[in-house]
């Protein structure tokens, strides 16, 4: 927004890469622009300075001289976990409370896996959402015992299975009215398929 038409801007980096920006025009809120975009090769970076420095954090945090959670909001680039302590989370269901088990990312279940409740993992390599060589600590806070699923120790997976639960109904239910609205031919494939039997007209 700063810039003027035609002008190109500095090198700019985003989560993306790296962008040179050109303004071609401006017509009141709307503009018209265009990007060279380059992406590094994020696996040939030198994470050792990085290594080091989360080493570093690690020692202060195991002498108690900072806790965990201020280190995170202090230190850490990860947007989606800084300001929660670098707390991590379920994708699915947002919770803090998440399964040990194949469903975890496959790094952090075999480091968590390894882990006792209380200890900082060593710094590790890992590969970000959008594909950019990284370095983490993992501090193993809590574990929680096996137990029967209730409502004040799990109530948003539960509240994500009942959601999952009525869309599978409302897209039943649609399909059930639509099939009847529709030529459906079935392969041979899938000929023994009970759902598209049920209710055939």
């Amino acid at each position: 927004m700063k810039l003027k038409p035609n002008e190109i801007s500095d090198v700019i980096e985003s989560e993306f890469g790296f962008h040179l920006i050109q303004l071609l025009e401006i017509r009141g809120q709307e503009y018209h622009a265009r990007h060279i975009l380059l992406r590094p090769d994020y696996q040939k970076l030198d994470a050792s300075i990085a290594t080091h420095f989360l080493d570093s954090i690690r020692v202060l945090i195991q002498r108690d001289s900072i806790k965990f959670e201020k280190a995170a909001k202090l230190y850490s680039e990860d947007k989606a976990t800084q300001d929660a302590g670098g707390m991590l989370s379920d994708p699915q269901t947002r919770s803090i409370k998440m399964p040990l088990d194949g469903s975890m990312e496959s790094g952090l279940y075999f480091t968590l896996d390894s882990m006792k409740v209380g200890t900082i993992s060593a710094p590790m390599p890992y590969r970000t959402e959008d594909g950019r060589s990284a370095v983490r600590i993992i501090f193993y806070k809590t574990k929680h015992a096996p137990h029967f699923a209730n409502l004040q120790d799990d109530f948003q997976k539960m509240a994500a299975v009942a959601l999952n639960r009525k869309r599978n109904f409302a897209i039943e239910k649609w399909f059930m009215k639509a099939k009847g609205d529709v030529f459906i031919y079935i392969t041979d494939e899938y000929k023994d398929c009970k759902v598209l039997k049920s209710g055939e007209q």
